[in-house]
């Protein structure tokens, strides 16, 4: 594999890991569409302006592990 053949395929690899974060987060949502999110502040909370008791209404970030 060339070099340049190597680079396409890990910007591929990481757009596609971009999609599937994408997708997990909306399904979460109950959504199928990036489109379906234009509006909806009601989906954002910033954390922290809330105190103890309110920020555990909120489930924290999945956490994955980072491969570089």
């Amino acid at each position: 594999m060339t070099t340049e053949a190597y680079a396409e395929q890990r910007i591929v690899n990481m757009y596609m890991a971009w999609r599937k974060q994408w997708c997990e987060m909306l399904r979460q949502f109950g959504m199928t569409a990036m489109k379906e999110l234009t509006g909806r502040s009601d989906l954002l909370v910033h954390l922290d302006y809330l105190d103890a008791g309110e920020r555990k209404k909120y489930q924290p970030a999945l956490k994955a592990e980072t491969i570089i």
